[in-house]
């Protein structure tokens, strides 16, 4: 959007930025249309703009392209864990090892709490998931049968896990975090880490690899 004021952005504008990249794939247009929500509601919170021309029912996402999804190999998972034991930030240790030793989906991972991980019995309960509304998370019970379910700890996640505690969220301590919050989190991850282009989904495929 150029120069524009914040004032002066509308509905349409955002509309017409997301059409002229509809090429891009959905969660990628997805992504930017939050950030750029979350930038409005900042201005709206300092009386910049009186209201968030991004929260409306006319705004939509355009690309219906999708990107393909596929496990990492054994050698590129092996690779990504050899650079967790490296890892200098705790919370991005955690996050990848859950996803690469789990096989848990991304909202179950957020939803994780410590006195879900039973420590003495190295098993994982998975019965809740953080979904979103807008930005802020909710935290609720998983809508299946076969999303409550009871998976194994691996020794090496254990390891990975540490310094283990006692109560509050594996990831985010007290709550869960935000979804901007997530997309910082991963970005930086991308950034400090060779992920050999996977994603939370792509590393969720890649469990039975790491199981083996």
């Amino acid at each position: 959007m150029g120069e524009c004021p914040l004032l002066d952005i509308t509905t349409d504008m955002i509309q017409k930025f997301l059409m002229d990249r509809q090429h891009l794939a959905r969660n990628t247009l997805h992504t930017m249309l939050v950030l750029i929500s979350e930038i409005l509601d900042s201005a709206v919170e300092d009386g910049i703009i009186p209201r968030n021309p991004a929260v409306s029912k006319r705004v939509f996402i355009p690309s219906e392209k999708k990107t393909k999804r596929k496990a990492l190999t054994l050698e590129e998972v092996q690779d990504v864990i050899r650079q967790l034991y490296r890892a200098e930030e705790v919370t991005d240790r955690r996050l990848l090892a859950l996803m690469l030793f789990t096989g848990m989906r991304r909202g179950e991972i957020l939803g994780l709490k410590w006195e879900d991980i039973d420590f003495e019995t190295n098993t994982i309960s998975v019965n809740k998931a953080v979904s979103y509304t807008s930005n802020q998370p909710i935290r609720s019970s998983n809508k299946t049968k076969n999303g409550v379910r009871v998976i194994p700890l691996n020794p090496q996640l254990k390891e990975l896990l540490k310094p283990l505690e006692a109560e509050g969220f594996v990831i985010g301590r007290d709550k869960p975090i935000t979804k901007m919050v997530y997309i910082r989190l991963f970005r930086n991850i991308q950034k400090h880490f060779d992920l050999h282009g996977a994603t939370a989904h792509v590393f969720r495929h890649s469990y039975l690899v790491t199981a083996t």
